[in-house]
């Protein structure tokens, strides 16, 4: 056998046998390499599930916790009800919670499950009179609610007064006998945006929220991140009253990272083969040296090869990164980092900063890098730079780390910076719109209360005043109404703009919402404030051009002082409102200081405000009439129904104190009501009883008049009654006949279709037009007393008197005087062919049972008339 033989064959054989080493080599690496991967896998998706499970748990957590912290405020309610049968202050503790809590949308009272007060009233106003018990849609819950006696939690649900809902319901027992409800509606879905839910999907999960419903007991999603299923979502429970929500969360693109999982297979089939392929080389080297070196070249153009690859993937990372030695001196970058020098890899190895950057900037850096060398350890800070291949500019978080060789040597310092520009650019505007409003830029509610504790802190501590201001837009509500609220947007921003730039550097200006406005003047007496008030209605009253329309719009602001007006900023404020609102009632663009006594009489407006809300019920008011006396033949020709109010606390109330209250929160509806149908019983009665027939006047407010209703309701009540319609006279005010006219002439024409008599009251005293006049169905104007009283002395009122009566002659109306007191008023009033009068010369108003006496012992005129 020749030695070519031998070597041949032990060739041969070693090579197969190295094969055969190789490929045991080979499927042990794949077996270890696989069970890694699945070992390293597993442990990524549990610690994903672990993040998506605290991520659950927190969101679940935060919307229990939200909801939970809106239904107790039914509990106070409530105890408030089982103690005294009703809330005496529930409109104002109700605008108040609903303020602190935006995202509850209603407060509501349904005694008996009839909804009779709901806070805000704005918006929900269908949802008066419905009843919770008998309502398809609700009443399932309702009786559900109250056979348990507990608190309950339904929704979402569609409102009738438009928009969804969760409708939290707490059922209210007195003495074991069932009051009604109390209900909190909470916005739906606002209130899952005051979790994290919103931005999860940037963070990249889904999530749905389902809950069983009690209809179809069948699970319902009612809030979701999107339409596709979820891969295997983590589950939470959420309890609220009554139910139980589930919460299920999952990444977007599943658990399993599909391309990572790709490349580490790879890697593993990588590694085997070159675990397989060394034993093979192993195997072959025991018997055949000559052969190791042919080998080793391999092995080193594979382990070239690998660190080619390892480079490559170095070059792939989005982060810039780098290497310096420690005399700054660059030893590698990645292609991110070759823009911010506008060079390649092999330009700025062996270079330094100083070649690059300016002096200043090299400076700062190579600092940074000797700090990291002193610590040992990571350094991190935020630089801005800017890449020269663009010139671009962004925010980076530099982190350098020094780096050693096996024995502990410096071999120099690693920089890795990762752009976070727009992380902080999403941050700022986080901040933005928590502490902005975002229609006018000005600053909120929130950034003001930061602002006014520093400004009364240091008002304290310097001893100086403090003025606030509260800022209302004057008949703001007619350009939303009529323009639409795209103008009136732009008109917040133009007031908003000319608040700025009337104010001073330091003072500072906060929109509250809608068209109200605070401002904070450090170091400002009233003598200033009065100045600064007065150039702010300048400004702000000129006209503005929005849109081809040229609007003026005019501001009433109230004005509170510290510490005169109070020694913290919730009493400022609420002075400073009470002080405006009393500009709203006296004549709007203008500026009111407050006063004690705006307190003292908002105070006994609050009080009569809640006090006329059970007066019906409790039979406190009563319907006076004042006899109506014709001049022609001296016989009582009708009389006036007046409402009087006797609170058995209080003692009589004047009309022109609590009329006015009524006609403001709308009870002046159910009492206007009320004395037409007392007015118009008793004429009734009075005529069956043998009184000669007469005509009964009933004064119709305003607020009256809109209803849609009124035509219907009045004849309604003539008809039960049974009533002829010409005995009914219904008394307008000229403010109210002159707003709208041609409305008012449609209405008028219907009731005097149906022969009931209509007269104008306080006649003189508005601003009648009259071809308007004309086009009024009215028979009678009633002349104001105002021009009654100083008849006999003034020249003026005796000829404004004379005109009106001759006007009305002329036109065909009777004419009618009240408040005739002498014997003087009634002498002139009879010359100049006044047709009726009424007066304390004759009567005051009276009770119905002396007004019977009064009309059965009335005598007639005076001889001498």
């Amino acid at each position: 056998m020749s030695k070519f033989t031998f070597f041949k064959n032990s060739y041969s054989e070693t090579y197969a046998n190295g094969w055969i080493v190789a490929i045991a080599a080979f499927f042990i690496g794949i077996v270890m390499s696989g069970t890694v991967i699945w070992h390293f896998e597993e442990m990524r998706v549990d610690h994903l599930r672990n993040v998506v499970s605290n991520i659950t748990k927190e969101n679940a957590n935060r919307l229990q916790s939200n909801i939970n912290q809106k239904l107790a405020l039914l509990y106070p309610l409530a105890a408030m009800i089982e103690h005294d049968g009703t809330i005496h202050d529930f409109d104002s503790i109700g605008k108040r919670l609903v303020i602190v809590f935006p995202n509850i949308s209603e407060i509501a009272l349904a005694p008996d499950g009839i909804i009779s007060q709901v806070v805000p009233i704005t918006g929900n106003e269908k949802a008066l009179g419905l009843n919770l018990l008998t309502d398809s849609d609700q009443k399932a819950e309702a009786w559900l609610t109250r056979n348990n006696k507990r608190l309950t939690l339904a929704g979402p649900l569609n409102l009738v007064q438009g928009g969804v809902g969760l409708v939290g319901r707490l059922p209210i027992f007195r003495e074991e006998k069932f009051w009604g409800f109390v209900l909190i509606v909470i916005r739906f879905p606002d209130i899952i945006n005051t979790t994290l839910l919103s931005s999860i999907t940037q963070m990249g999960y889904q999530y749905t929220l389902s809950r069983i419903n009690p209809n179809t007991k069948k699970e319902q999603v009612i809030a979701s991140s999107g339409k596709s299923i979820l891969d295997d979502p983590i589950e939470q429970i959420i309890d609220v009253p009554n139910a139980q929500w589930r919460l299920r969360t999952a990444p977007t693109h599943g658990w399993h990272y599909q391309w990572f999982l790709l490349i580490e297979i790879g890697l593993g089939v990588l590694i085997s083969i070159l675990l397989g392929y060394i034993a093979k080389q192993y195997a072959q080297l025991k018997n055949y040296r000559n052969y190791l070196e042919v080998l080793v070249q391999k092995r080193t153009a594979e382990i070239a090869e690998t660190r080619n690859f390892l480079h490559t993937l170095l070059d792939t990372i989005p982060d810039m990164i780098w290497l310096k030695n420690s005399d700054g001196v660059y030893l590698l970058c990645n292609p991110i980092f070759e823009r911010f020098f506008g060079a390649k890899e092999e330009v700025i190895v062996g270079k330094t900063d100083y070649d690059f950057l300016e002096k200043e900037l090299a400076d700062s850096f190579r600092e940074k890098d000797r700090f990291a060398i002193e610590i040992k350890g990571k350094s991190i800070n935020e630089e801005w730079v800017k890449f020269a291949d663009d010139g671009s500019s962004v925010l980076l978080e530099i982190t350098k780390v020094p780096m050693l060789d096996e024995s502990g040597s410096l071999i120099g310092v690693l920089g890795i910076a990762h752009d976070i520009t727009a992380r902080k650019s999403n941050e700022a505007h986080i901040q933005n719109l928590a502490h902005f409003d975002q229609l006018t830029g000005l600053p909120n509610r929130i950034l003001l209360n930061d602002r006014v504790t520093y400004l009364l802190n240091m008002a304290q501590r310097k001893n100086e005043s403090l003025a606030v201001m509260f800022l209302d837009l004057d008949h703001f509500k007619n350009i939303n109404d009529t323009l639409g609220h795209s103008i009136g947007d732009q008109v917040l921003i133009e007031v908003a703009n000319r608040i700025k730039e009337a104010l001073r550097d330091q003072d500072s200006v906060a929109r509250l919402g809608g068209d109200e406005f605070i401002m904070l003047f450090p170091n400002t007496d009233s003598n200033a404030a009065m100045y600064i008030a007065t150039k702010l209605i300048e400004v702000i009253s000129k006209a503005s051009m929005i849109e081809n329309n040229e609007l003026t719009i005019t501001p009433s602001i109230g004005i509170a002082i510290y510490p005169n007006d109070g020694e913290d900023f919730e009493t400022l404020l609420k002075n400073a409102d009470t002080a405006m609102y009393g500009v709203k009632s006296a004549s709007r663009n203008s500026f009111h200081f407050f006063t004690q006594e705006m307190q003292l009489n908002l105070a006994r407006n609050l009080q009569l405000d809640n006090a006329l809300r059970h007066a019906l019920k409790r039979n406190e008011l009563e319907v006076y009439y004042q006899p109506q006396i014709s001049l022609s033949d001296g016989h009582i020709i009708g009389a006036e129904a007046l409402v009087r109010w006797h609170h058995p606390k209080l003692g009589m109330i004047s009309p022109a104190e609590f009329i006015p209250i009524a006609e403001s929160s709308g009870q002046i509806i159910e009492i206007g009501e009320w004395v037409l149908q007392t007015a118009i019983q008793q004429t009734k009665e009075w005529i069956d009883g043998g009184f000669a027939p007469m005509i009964i006047a009933v004064n119709l407010s305003a607020i009256q008049f809109r209803q849609k209703n009124l035509l219907t309701r009045i004849t309604d009540i003539l008809k039960e009654v049974e009533l002829p319609h010409q005995y009914l006279e219904l008394e307008l005010t000229e403010a109210v006949t002159m707003h709208n006219p041609e409305s008012v002439i449609n209405i008028m024409n219907k009731l005097y279709e149906q022969g009931i008599r209509m007269s104008i009251d306080d006649f003189g005293t508005g601003y009648s037009s009259l071809s308007y006049l004309k086009k009024f169905k009215v028979y009678k104007l009633k002349i104001d007393q105002s021009f009654i009283r100083d008849i006999g002395k003034d020249n003026d009122d005796r000829a404004i008197v004379s005109a009106i009566i001759d006007m009305a002659h002329n036109l065909g109306l009777k004419t009618i005087a009240e408040g005739v007191e002498t014997a003087e008023q009634l002498d002139f009033l009879h010359l100049h062919g006044c047709d009726e009068v009424q007066g304390y010369y004759f009567s005051k108003p009276l009770p119905c049972a002396e007004f019977e006496i009064f009309f059965k012992n009335f005598l007639g005129l005076p001889d001498n008339i």
